[in-house]
Order: C-alpha cells, then sequence, then structure tokens
C-alpha cells in the first residue's frame, strides 16, 4: 500500500493554515528538512540558520492512505490560500514511512508510562499517565520516534541526583520534558521556534499539573550547560545542530537523540565521532532510531 505524502509551504499564511487543518480533522504533522538545498551553495546552512532563528515558515507535512481525503485536502487548503501556500504530493511506497505512525493509536504503554490523548480511555494499569493535547504539534506517541525516545529515557535517565538539569529542544507537545520531570529531573527547560508548540506544551504541564521554563527559541544561551540534552528533530537540521548541543552538555553527559531512521543513520554517526561523543544505548522502534550519546569526563 502506498501512503501519501502531502507538502505546504506557507508564504505568509502559516498560523491561518494551521487553523485550517485542524478544522479539518488534520491534528498531526512533521516539519519538511532542508534535503532538497544545495549545501555548496551555501542554501542548507542558510536554510538552518533561518530556522534557529525562527524567520522560516516551514512546511508541514502530512501523511496519510487515505488518498480521497488527501485530495479534498488540497482543493480545499487551494481554494482557502490560492498562491499563498505551495503544495507538492508524492506517493510513497518506503517501508520506512508505512511503518513511522502507528495506525489507531490510542495510548504508548513503556514499562513505565502510559502517554495518552487527553480523551483517551486507556487506564494507566499503574504507570505513570501523561494526558496529552497534540494539536498540530509534533509528538503525541504515535511516531515511532517519539516512542523510541520515551523508552530510551526510561532506560538511560533513571537517576538524574539532585544537579540533574534537562534540556528539551523542540519540545513540541513538551511530552520528553514531561517524561524526564517524572523520571526525577528538579531542573528542566523546554525549548521551540513554534509558539504555538509552546502553548500546547504549556496546557500539557496544567494537565499534568507539572511547573517547567518554556523558552521561545531553538536554544538557551551556550553558558547554560545541562547534564541531558534531549532533540527529537529530522535531519539534517539535527546535523548542523549537534556541535551547539554539545557546547550546552555537561562533561560526562547525555545527549539523547532522534528523528532518524537506520537507512540515514551514518550522517549523525559521523558527526558525533567529530565531537568526541560515544554511544551508550540505542533504542529502535519500527527502524527509528533514539540514542544515547555520553560525552567524556574531565
Amino acid at each position: 500500500m502506498e501512503v501519501i505524502e502531502l507538502t505546504l509551504t506557507p508564504q505568509g499564511c502559516r498560523e491561518a493554515l494551521m487553523a485550517r487543518l485542524h478544522e479539518l480533522g488534520f491534528t498531526d504533522y512533521i516539519e519538511g528538512s532542508c534535503d532538497h538545498l544545495d549545501e555548496d551553495a551555501g542554501e542548507e546552512q542558510a536554510w538552518v540558520d533561518a530556522f534557529e532563528q525562527g524567520r522560516l515558515e516551514l512546511p508541514l507535512v502530512l501523511y496519510s492512505y487515505d488518498e480521497s481525503a488527501m485530495t479534498q485536502l488540497v482543493e480545499d487548503l487551494q481554494g482557502q490560500f490560492g498562491p499563498h501556500l505551495a503544495i507538492e504530493w508524492r506517493r510513497i511506497a518506503d517501508a520506512i514511512w508505512q511503518t513511522a505512525w502507528e495506525p489507531g493509536f490510542e495510548a504508548l504503554l513503556t514499562e513505565r508510562f502510559c502517554i495518552t490523548d487527553v480523551h483517551g480511555k486507556r487506564e494507566p494499569g499503574g504507570r505513570q499517565p501523561i494526558l496529552l493535547e497534540s494539536g498540530l504539534v509534533f509528538g503525541s506517541g504515535q511516531h515511532a520516534t517519539t516512542q523510541a525516545m520515551v523508552r530510551l529515557m526510561e532506560n538511560v535517565c533513571t537517576d538524574p541526583g539532585a544537579d540533574g538539569r534537562f534540556l528539551d529542544v523542540g519540545t513540541g507537545t513538551g511530552v520528553l520534558a514531561l517524561v524526564a520531570h517524572y523520571l526525577g529531573y528538579k531542573n528542566l527547560l523546554a525549548t521551540d521556534i513554534e509558539p504555538d508548540a509552546l502553548m500546547i506544551a504549556q496546557r500539557n504541564q496544567n494537565l499534568n499539573d507539572v511547573s517547567f521554563p518554556l523558552m521561545e527559541g531553538s536554544l538557551p544561551p551556550v553558558d547554560a550547560v545541562f547534564t541531558t540534552i534531549a532533540c527529537n528533530i529530522l535531519p539534517p537540521t539535527l546535523t548542523h545542530l549537534l556541535p551547539a548541543l554539545d557546547q550546552r552538555l555537561a562533561p560526562g553527559g547525555l545527549l539523547l537523540l532522534a528523528g532518524f531512521h537506520e537507512a540515514n543513520v551514518e550522517p549523525i554517526r559521523v558527526a558525533w565521532d567529530r565531537l568526541g561523543l560515544r554511544e551508550k544505548k540505542r533504542v529502535e522502534e519500527r527502524g527509528w532510531i533514539a540514542l544515547a550519546l555520553e560525552k567524556p569526563g574531565l
């Protein structure tokens, strides 16, 4: 079975586009990458710089097996936004994408957590419940990268200690920061370049009676140092962010990375080798990888 990939690139209408998608019931997406840009011409770095500074209207990428629904969506959006929205349609038979999203998702059940939509009915069964309002931001637990990252954190973040400091870069719904809170981190910071994501993350804090700082932007100042940093972002943006993440990671700290498939892990491996980071733990979920990289101590 083929999956339809729909890439929507707004031109001055991002907030209105997101609102319209929500009205039509399309409540999950991922942000496009810059794979198509010419690195030698400097286009890729310019894209990454704009992304980090929040100046770029990133494309929204939706996936569906329902061609009829996607066709109706395209017709609606063309009528709503006309020349202010570029739409690209692609059929994908690759099993990588077919297995990325868990169909019929109700709850992410792990050893310690039950992560579910705020309207979900799933009983936690002794696990720590985390309620989420996902809206139009990434991190509902439906995607394999989020599932792999939560299971990785359960494995390697078991004893953060009193001085544990956790940074969640590109927090989306705030789910990873919430997991970190319940794993024992007392000092947390979550960042996102999207104000809508931060609004959802704040709602999810309130739903779970948890509080930690939220920052609009990509990264905190370089002098802010953390013992654990989590970043679940699509490559190659992730690869470009690695040196900046390493700067903010304390010696002996853990860098938790996700957002990539086993088919495209090699460029990221080269980047972390260059920084002297060592792989400590790997979790795979339907071919998608979450890594714990350790920074050498002093």
